[in-house]
């Protein structure tokens, strides 16, 4: 179950919010004799609440020992719910514990204090057995400066607070890391201009997202193919056009009616089909190679790979000349997880 923004804000009144307290005045009437003399009433300037928030980007410095647990549910004795938590072995107790029924649906929201700050694959399992859906969400330590940028949300006004601390306990994706720089976002609840509670969320991670990185480099190609595979621009070659050029029938027309091409692969030696090709040059030959990549650098610094890339290349290109490649790829948490390559 994915938790919305607005399911986020709703655990938010759930678990974190006071309840408003309304108060009622009663005026005392004067002596019959002073009936037309008016009431003396102490005004009093009411308590007016604004919400606003900021979105602000920041450090996580450490995990804390609390999780936030949503999970749905049909069971309706939520005391039922809390006796299962509290029957693992990992928790230490529960903070707080309500439904949330946004969506016709209810879930049962439970902010839970840990024994330990990590948690195993063992209470993994045992939420397994214990919820058949539900979202865990760490809450972690994020270090920020101020002031902080506030936006009224029922208006245009804007402030700058400073809050006079620099660090925050926040919700997170479980996926967050010690160290990571991400995009928190504020609920700050304001009385008299003075902040009296805030709930924050994470809303975006700069370090767990891909990095694209690109090299260009003069590379040896490896394990060329003998094949060549020429690409038909229409799904009807005929074969008589083909064995005219190759001989002994040394050629296979492969249909491909999915991405509206034909593929005619042939071991037939370079010359021959270049021939072709200035006849019928509205087809394109490659073959199929490797180079092998050991290392990529991005951003001043060098990340080891050693492995071969698969490559597609000219049918005509010398092997034994090193040829130029873009080495593009993906790099993820200081780790690269995706490199592919094409002649420049």
């Amino acid at each position: 179950m994915k938790v919305t923004t607005a399911q986020i804000l709703s655990i938010f009144v759930i678990v974190i919010m006071l309840a408003s307290v309304i108060g009622v005045s009663f005026i005392g009437w004067g002596d019959k004799e002073d009936s037309d003399a008016l009431p003396t009433v102490d005004y009093k300037e009411p308590d007016i609440k604004e919400a606003y928030y900021a979105d602000l980007n920041g450090i996580i410095k450490e995990r804390s020992d609390e999780i936030l647990i949503i999970a749905d549910t049909n069971e309706l004795d939520i005391t039922k719910l809390d006796n299962s938590i509290r029957d693992l072995s990992l928790v230490k107790y529960i903070i707080s514990s309500n439904y949330n029924t946004e969506n016709s649906k209810i879930a049962y929201v439970a902010n839970i204090k840990l024994k330990e700050k990590e948690y195993d694959m063992n209470f993994i399992e045992s939420l397994n057995n214990t919820f058949e859906t539900y979202q865990l969400y760490p809450t972690q330590i994020l270090s920020f400066t101020n002031p902080i940028h506030m936006v009224a949300k029922d208006s245009n006004k804007t402030l700058d607070y400073d809050l006079g601390y620099t660090e925050l306990k926040i919700i997170t994706e479980t996926s967050t890391l010690e160290n990571d720089s991400i995009t928190a976002r504020f609920e700050v609840m304001l009385q008299k201009g003075i902040p009296i509670q805030i709930f924050a969320y994470e809303v975006y991670n700069f370090s767990a997202q891909p990095i694209l990185f690109s090299n260009e480099k003069d590379v040896d190609i490896l394990d060329l193919s003998l094949e060549t595979n020429i690409y038909a621009p229409d799904v009807n070659v005929s074969e008589d056009l083909v064995k005219t050029y190759f001989s002994d029938y040394n050629y296979e027309i492969i249909p491909d009616n999915n991405i509206n091409y034909t593929k005619i692969t042939t071991t037939e030696a370079n010359d021959k089909v270049g021939l072709f090709l200035q006849d019928y040059n509205s087809f394109k030959a490659t073959k199929s190679g490797k180079i092998f990549v050991n290392s990529i650098d991005y951003n001043s610094q060098t990340y080891t790979y050693d492995q071969n890339v698969d490559v597609i290349v000219p049918y005509d290109l010398n092997p034994e000349i090193p040829t130029r490649f873009t080495i593009s790829g993906y790099l993820y948490r200081g780790e690269i997880v995706q490199v592919f390559a094409y002649v420049k």
